[in-house]
């Protein structure tokens, strides 16, 4: 599926002030090792299954349920970015949000964020929305890229990313499609914290 624009952000729509406060909850809840939908041998011991799950994906999440106030604000941006960016998705709703922290060394290779069904409600996801809580002073390494539509991270040379390195800052909301081939990169120092959903619909036809 081509779409004009790969990604669509909000700089600093989110006051530090509330980031902080998120990353508080989030490090209160119980905190989950970050599984991924790629296929991993079941016939696998559990020590053999986490490390084949960490060379796809290594951090820790907690999951925090819909909040009115945070529902309102990402709710707008998502609605806002779905239209400026030209791609007028039909979206019915959003998933809860995940937490993450990648601590030093942690990352989260290629992949993509659509698609089976997995909450068995007929919707698959749409767009996914990322909001980066911490202080880019905070951290090093774990940027987020994005790859061009029709395009897979097997042809280097053909990418054309979105790299969050550059110029991040802290409360900075992205929004992109979820079929999009997209990666966090290994964090080299420090802990990066951010916020994630992703908005679900009825199939493209």
């Amino acid at each position: 599926m081509f779409t004009k624009n790969i990604y669509w952000y909000y700089d600093r729509a989110v006051s530090p002030i509330i980031c902080d406060q998120i990353i508080r909850l989030g490090n209160w809840l119980k905190e989950d090792v970050a599984v991924t939908s790629a296929q991993i041998d079941k016939d696998l011991s559990k020590e053999e299954e986490i490390k084949q799950l960490n060379k796809i994906r290594n951090s820790r999440i907690a999951w925090i349920e819909h909040m009115p106030w945070l529902d309102m604000w990402f709710n707008k941006f998502l609605s806002n970015a779905n239209k400026a960016a030209g791609w007028n998705f039909k979206i019915e709703g959003g998933e809860q949000y995940q937490f993450t922290k990648y601590k030093e060394g942690h990352f989260y290779g290629w992949h993509q964020d659509s698609g089976p069904d997995t909450l068995n409600d007929g919707y698959q996801r749409k767009l996914s929305l990322v909001c980066s809580l911490t202080d880019p002073k905070e951290y090093e390494g774990g940027g987020l890229e994005i790859f061009s539509p029709n395009q897979s991270p097997i042809v280097p040379n053909e990418k054309k990313i979105f790299s969050e390195n550059e110029w991040i800052n802290q409360g900075t909301i992205i929004v992109f499609p979820s079929h999009l081939w997209h990666q966090v990169k290994k964090v080299t120092r420090g802990t990066r914290y951010s916020l994630v959903t992703w908005y679900r619909g009825k199939d493209f036809v």
